[in-house]
């Protein structure tokens, strides 16, 4: 098993490696800008979407890494060193990231709609 230095410097890179993906995402990146810029303005515009495959595969590719280095040393963020209010912004934005993801494989065709409850 990694020690928690190893884990806490996974996530800081997955952190690094998600804000530098999305970095080019136009404001104020809420869910529907990051559709906008991983799939197509027009996610109906199917030669938008497959022109835009690549950098969704990197987008997918960066939050699966950041889920599971989060996952990895969620338990333990307070002995990382992690201030209460940075882990909770952290565990926050895992979140939004894994929804957003969801949203785009969804627009994209990648995933069906999900069911509603």
């Amino acid at each position: 098993m990694e020690d928690l230095g190893t884990r806490r410097r996974a996530l800081e890179t997955a952190i690094a490696v998600i804000r530098e993906t999305c970095e080019p995402v136009n404001p104020p990146k809420i869910a529907r800008d990051y559709v906008n810029y991983f799939c197509a303005r027009n996610p109906g515009n199917a030669e938008m979407v497959k022109k835009h495959e690549p950098r969704r595969r990197r987008f997918y590719d960066a939050v699966d890494a950041y889920v599971s280095a989060y996952a990895a040393i969620s338990s333990e963020m307070g002995a990382a060193a992690y201030l209460p209010q940075v882990a909770a912004s952290i565990e926050k934005e895992v979140h939004f990231f894994e929804n957003v993801r969801r949203d785009i494989a969804v627009a994209s065709g990648e995933a069906a709609e999900p069911a509603l409850p």
